[in-house]
């Protein structure tokens, strides 16, 4: 369950917001132009936020603001709640509610600023004139990272070791990025795998035999020795993270359902099987020590500066030196530096940029603070660009919800289920076994339009939540610390017992009419009493919905799929009695895939394969170079490129040091 994230602010230590009473007064709903003095009381005004509602509360005293509380328990704690912080510390120092948002969150930002200025109106206060520092701040380093994330991590760490003085910047106010809710990291040849592969409990994990398979996956269209030396590299990163606070565990247990073949490359963040899903508080003090005020400090700390988005690139022509940026007050700031390493996460959170290069809908996206900062800026003097149309695709998610994974209630539990999927014309269009492969299932996905149903009928639902399944769904058994629902048990040494069904799912038929009835998720499930009003409803063509409802019965009648060969085991529920529900699905990312063209040591390339001296452009913002068509599902992949990647730049950035 998210922590409640609650901010309050006071310049009048006797304040106190319970004793605080007001009529709100009479005015304009504008902050700007009050007509009368403003009146002295309590205020409260809720907007919509990424994930949730947000809710601002004001306190007038003496006409004069005096407290500034948020509520935005409901948004990321690590971004939207910092935001929250932040904006009303802001808020409530400048007497203003006409600001910048930040950067990385402006969603939320922009529903705190917006219930804001709803409460200042209640109160008929002005909000004061803001005017940005007019100076840059000018810092001079040797390598200025950008970007505290997974790759940024890499980046900045591996040039501290070589002795570089670094600058990392980060436009929001949490560091980590996706390694605060990836589970782990890929890597061949670790000591943890060999020790495996000794032991006789795996065969052993060659880079040879994950390079090759990557190789023919890509259909041989990536940057082959910048993929090895990823894999190669991704071995010694284990105990690297290690020496550093974050342990990982080898995943000895069941993977995805289609992954039985592939080696055991999964190293889980230890605190994901305590924690049951990330690493984010051992990344976080990482960074924290980095910085030197986390619990044990390193003796010379990075120079971190947050709520800093770079803006642009200094190039003089031929070469980067350094990057121009802007603070959240609209300070500028200009880094000076030898070497600029862009980790800026891609552009998966920006939706236009998404769309433009992958043309297709907008997806599900795990990430906020990715829009594509980074390869524009390094687009726009000239760097290659490589990877369009090129996507990492994973799962699907209730259509409405905007996060992977964040489908409310036991619904959660059916969607990854082998069941009855049809397009939005009403056409079956896959074998549904495809759930077990998180990316063979957002292909699928993508290839019906990037939305589908799921379609249940009542005896199926009154089943599942009376017995559950006699399968589990592919999360269930995806891997440690994931969706359990009572199907699996995972060991503190990573091994993981797979139960072979899923337990009752209670409360599943309320929570299905609930959501049918919650203007939050509009068209998220579909009730009929027929196939013709489902149809007529969902706009699906009735003669092929009922075509399609008809060839399936009658395969779960014959335990055989003469469609798409579907197993037998998972020819369970036929859909004939109503009422009927139709689930809507979307496809989900967890990023963009593409950016930059770099060389072997993450440099950035012209179209004419010249290097650009001074960048270096690492994780997602040049994740094209390793990928073709569509992500491989190799759990901890992403993660892998990302670390190394990040290493790799900043080792050599290190190197290339004038002294």
């Amino acid at each position: 369950m998210m922590k409640r994230f609650l901010v309050c602010l006071s310049v009048i230590a006797v304040l106190s917001l319970a004793g605080c009473t007001g009529t709100p007064a009479e005015g304009p709903t504008s902050s700007r132009g009050p007509v009368g003095p403003a009146v002295d009381g309590t205020y409260e005004a809720t907007a919509q936020g990424h994930l949730s509602p947000v809710t601002v509360t004001i306190t007038v005293a003496g006409g004069q603001l005096a407290t500034v509380q948020v509520d935005a328990s409901g948004e990321t704690p690590r971004l939207g709640g910092r935001v929250a912080s932040r904006l009303a510390e802001r808020i409530l120092a400048g007497k203003s509610v006409d600001i910048d948002v930040v950067s990385g969150a402006s969603v939320t930002s922009a529903a705190v600023l917006a219930a804001a200025r709803q409460a200042f109106g209640q109160a008929n206060l002005a909000s004061a004139a803001y005017t940005a520092p007019g100076n840059p701040v000018v810092i001079n380093t040797e390598i200025v990272v950008v970007g505290a994330g997974t790759s940024g991590l890499g980046a900045a760490l591996s040039a501290y070791e070589a002795g570089a003085q670094v600058v990392v910047l980060e436009q929001t106010g949490a560091m980590g990025g996706l390694s605060n809710t990836a589970m782990g990291i890929l890597a061949t040849e670790s000591v943890q795998q060999t020790a495996a592969a000794r032991a006789g409990t795996i065969p052993m994990v060659t880079t040879e035999w994950v390079f090759k398979h990557l190789h023919e996956y890509n259909h041989y269209r990536e940057n082959a020795v910048l993929l090895r030396a990823i894999l190669q590299k991704s071995g010694s990163t284990i105990d690297w993270l290690t020496a550093y606070g974050v342990p990982t565990i080898l995943n000895l247990g069941v993977d995805q359902g289609l992954h039985t073949a592939y080696p055991k490359t999964y190293h889980i963040w230890l605190e994901s099987t305590i924690a049951g899903f990330s690493g984010a508080t051992q990344y976080e003090q990482l960074w924290d020590n980095l910085r030197g005020v986390g619990p044990n400090p390193v003796a010379n700390p990075i120079q971190i500066e947050l709520y800093t988005r770079a803006t642009k690139l200094i190039y003089d022509g031929n070469r980067v030196t350094g990057v121009e940026a802007v603070r959240d007050n609209g300070e500028r700031v200009i880094v000076n530096a030898q070497q600029v390493i862009l980790c800026t996460g891609g552009f998966g959170a920006n939706a236009a940029m998404f769309m433009d290069y992958t043309d297709i809908n907008y997806y599900n996206y795990f990430g906020y603070g990715n829009h594509g900062d980074g390869v524009n800026m390094a687009w726009d003097i000239g760097a290659d660009k490589i990877g369009s149309h090129i996507i990492q695709i994973h799962m699907s998610d209730l259509a409405g919800t905007k996060a992977i994974g964040s489908s409310p209630g036991p619904i959660a539990q059916i969607t990854d289920l082998p069941h009855f999927w049809v397009d939005m014309a009403g056409n079956r269009f896959t074998s549904e076994e495809v759930i077990y492969d998180n990316v063979f299932w957002g292909n699928a996905a993508f290839a019906a339009g990037g939305k589908y149903y799921i379609i249940f009928d009542d005896d199926a639902i009154q089943s599942l939540e009376a017995n559950g399944a006699p399968y589990l769904g592919g999360y269930s058994i995806a891997g440690q610390g994931l969706f359990d629902f009572g199907g699996a048990a995972t060991g503190v040494d990573g091994s993981i017992v797979t139960k072979a069904a899923l337990p009752p799912v209670t409360g599943l038929k309320a929570n299905i009419e609930s959501l049918a009835a919650n203007p939050a998720y509009p068209g998220s499930v579909i009730i009929a009493v027929s196939l013709d009003e489902l149809a007529a409803k969902t706009g699906m063509n009735p003669g092929k919905l009922n075509a399609s409802v008809a060839r399936y019965n009658a395969a779960v009648d014959a335990k055989q799929d003469d469609l798409f060969y579907k197993p037998s085991k998972y020819l369970t529920y036929k859909i004939q009695k109503g009422p009927f529900y139709a689930i809507a699905m979307q496809g989900s990312t967890y990023g963009s895939v593409g950016g930059v063209r770099v060389n072997e040591d993450v440099q950035a390339v012209r179209s004419n394969g010249t290097v650009i001296p001074g960048l270096y452009v690492a994780g997602a913002d040049s994740s094209g170079n390793i990928y073709d068509n569509s992500y491989p599902d190799y759990e901890g992949l992403s993660q892998a490129y990302a670390m190394n990647s990040g290493r790799i730049a900043g080792e050599h950035a290190a190197a290339a040091l004038q002294r």
